[in-house]
């Protein structure tokens, strides 16, 4: 995209600099921002009185007040943010992401109706500023999505899809668009209106649970056996001897104990949350749920699964706050030691609205690979993934259909090769529930199936020692006395205009490992795991 470009009658820019100057940003400042965006997605104790100070050393920025109340948001304090959001008004009453906050709260609300008195009767950018002639590309797409909302809760269909295309026209990939197409697809659902997926390609996601606040504590837990307090001391280094003894406890007292550390996960959220927040605990303490997971796969203690999975019921950011990258790494095979006698418990939390993608993915994982390790249970594991993707097909289901999770099932099934789903998974397709952008459009995948061994995709299964080990050996610290870049590697990272001398005179750095949930190096604006991630 070109730096500026004409659209209707103003300008709109691309320079990261446009609006320094109207904002009192200073150089030092503009550079600490894209951290402090980070630190506000992430919301917590510690990074509100970041901002904080910041508003305190430059309180002409009104983006720095926008940002206090994200991090609120971002705390579970939407009230407070929207106090904070406030107060941005009556300080900089042309802010044009306070108005669009405040807009998007009366959306929220169910309050859709005063939202013209904050946007313009027109829904017209430039209406709000007559005396400006040059926008911020970011503003642009931010002021569609909130018109979208607006006109979502108008029910004007075209006017709301109209605008949708616009900002698809703009930047297809801007990551604004997710939830404007989200939010309209929901709504359009809601109003039992059919959509029309050869119209629109919708990514169908459901709203995900979160933790259960009512049994939050600070209490620790009692154990009948003392070593299992070991496991809140240990990474994954953990001592051997911990894990061997425990599982030599006595088996009923060994998994009430675990089942208890699963609970205590749940129970103490808050609390670990908060401690690590404010630097008082290392990340060594917030290994037991994995430690409790591991040693349950490890007896195969089919009657602690619903523990485990109750964990996975508490929402996006409570699992990924325990389980993080090691649930889509490794978390199969505690499962699939679990899958004998479980079919019915696991296919029930399957069909259970508001679970969190990656949550039931790792399931879809386990099956497969207990497929590949027990051909003869083909016919039942068939059985297990249709009646799942029937349902997730079925227009009754609430809150269910999520197209990310289908599409990571759509992969499994492909590889598989159980090319007797092909007509639901077709239905499916013409629904516009596959997100393809993971297993590839309906027409690719018909042609692959059946042109790959699915032993090709077999995993060995591990005691629970191997499998601390492989995790340790090989990526856990994975980067330690990683090798230094070559040229070319730096080239890549910095740009192809990088010439030999420059390269040779930047820092040499490892190549980081990519959490799930930071920005896609790939430029696209989303997380990593909803894009380039998708694929790992």
């Amino acid at each position: 995209m070109s730096e500026r470009f004409r659209f209707y009658n103003y300008t709109i820019s691309t320079d990261p600099h446009l609006l320094d100057e109207i904002s009192h940003i200073t150089p030092e400042l503009h550079s600490m921002m894209e951290t402090l965006h980070k630190k506000v997605q992430k919301g917590g104790e510690k990074n509100i009185r970041y901002v904080k100070k910041l508003i305190e050393q430059y309180p002409r920025v009104p983006q720095l007040k926008n940002y206090l109340s994200v991090a609120y948001m971002n705390s579970g304090m939407e009230e407070k943010g929207y106090e904070i959001n406030d107060w941005v008004l009556e300080e900089h009453p042309d802010y044009l992401f306070g108005i669009l906050n405040k807009a998007y709260e009366y959306y929220l609300k169910g309050e859709h109706e005063k939202m013209p008195q904050l946007l313009g009767e027109n829904m017209e950018l430039s209406e709000l500023y007559p005396d400006r002639d040059v926008f911020h590309f970011t503003e642009l797409m931010a002021y569609l999505k909130t018109t979208i909302h607006y006109f979502i809760g108008e029910k004007d269909w075209e006017e709301a899809q109209s605008r949708l295309e616009l900002m698809k026209e703009l930047d297809p990939t801007h990551p604004e668009i997710t939830d404007a197409v989200n939010s309209l697809a929901y709504a359009v659902l809601d109003a039992g209106i059919k959509w029309n997926p050869e119209e629109e390609k919708t990514t169908i996601q459901p709203y995900f649970k979160s933790y259960d606040k009512s049994v939050q504590t600070n209490r620790p837990p009692e154990f009948h056996n003392p070593i299992i307090n070991r496991l809140y001391e240990s990474d994954f280094e953990i001592d051997r001897d911990v894990l061997t003894e425990i599982l030599r406890l006595p088996r009923e007292t060994a998994i009430r104990d675990l089942q208890k550390v699963l609970y205590d996960s749940i129970c103490r959220y808050e609390y670990f949350n908060r401690q690590f927040e404010k630097g008082r605990i290392d990340e060594a303490s917030l290994f037991f749920p994995i430690h409790a997971v591991f040693l349950l796969g490890e007896m195969e203690a089919g009657e602690a699964l619903d523990d485990i999975l109750e964990t996975f019921r508490q929402g996006e950011e409570f699992v990924d706050f325990w389980y993080g990258d090691i649930l889509l790494e490794v978390f199969w095979l505690p499962l699939y030691k679990l899958t004998r006698d479980n079919f019915d418990t696991f296919e029930r939390f399957m069909l259970e609205p508001g679970i969190y993608t990656y949550a039931k993915s790792v399931i879809s994982q386990a099956f497969f690979q207990c497929y590949l390790h027990h051909p003869e249970k083909r016919d039942g594991i068939v059985g297990w993934y249709e009646k799942i993707l029937k349902a997730y097909n079925s227009a009754d289901t609430d809150n269910l259909t999520d197209a990310a999770l289908i599409g990571f099932i759509v992969c499994d099934v492909l590889e598989a090769d159980f090319h007797e789903l092909m007509p639901v998974i077709n239905q499916l397709y013409d629904a516009g529930y596959v997100e393809e952008e993971i297993p590839g459009t309906k027409k690719e995948v018909e042609r692959d199936f059946g042109k790959k061994n699915p032993n090709t995709w077999k995993n060995p299964i591990l005691s629970i020692y191997e499998q601390y080990d492989e995790i340790v050996n090989n990526w856990y610290k994975w980067d330690e006395g990683a090798e230094e870049e070559t040229f070319e590697e730096i080239r890549n990272w910095m740009g192809n205009d990088l010439t030999e001398t420059e390269a040779e005179n930047s820092p040499v750095r490892k190549q980081p490992k990519i959490g799930r949930n930071e920005p896609c190096p790939c430029g696209s604006g989303k997380k990593y795991k909803k894009c380039c991630g998708k694929n790992t």
